[in-house]
């Protein structure tokens, strides 16, 4: 049997590979945007995990999506940057 390794990854790490300040704004759009779009595709909310929130005063849950849905999470990430 071949085993696959499935790496992981955050809207958060995507924004910031790109080169964007990740906004708490920009971040809760794009997460929101990607959650319900995983949701309608494949019918369960992305895997998630609890994380120390930024300035250290608790924590709160972070999704995480298979890698290969990191462009889809770029889509999002522009659309979600562009002027309203």
């Amino acid at each position: 049997m071949i085993r696959q390794t499935i790496t992981f990854i955050a809207v958060l790490e995507v924004i910031r590979d790109m080169g964007i300040e990740p906004t708490d704004k920009l971040c809760w759009s794009v997460g929101n945007t990607m959650q319900a779009w995983f949701v309608r595709e494949f019918g369960a909310q992305p895997w998630k995990d609890l994380h120390t929130k930024k300035n250290g005063g608790g924590s709160h849950c972070m999704a995480y999506y298979p890698e290969k849905m990191r462009l889809k999470i770029e889509e999002f990430v522009k659309m979600c940057k562009m002027p309203m």
